[in-house]
């Protein structure tokens, strides 16, 4: 799970396809390429409790369903 801030509290989005170049993030609404951003990612498990990454990335890819992101 990847939680971004957008303004406002943080919101939980799904993270598919994780490795150490990136990840594939589903979200609406969809940011821009190019966009640096700062989120911080929990397994989704929460085992060990509190176990948190905090991962600066750049949106390099968008498709409808979300967006690739390269660390």
């Amino acid at each position: 799970v990847a939680h971004c801030w957008e303004g406002g509290s943080p919101e939980a989005h799904v993270v598919n396809d994780i490795s150490l170049g990136g990840a594939f993030i589903h979200m609406q609404p969809l940011w821009d390429r190019g966009i640096a951003l700062c989120f911080v990612l929990q397994p989704a498990s929460r085992q060990p409790a509190g176990l948190t990454f905090r991962v600066w990335g750049r949106i390099v890819h968008r498709t409808p369903g979300g967006v690739g992101v390269r660390f």
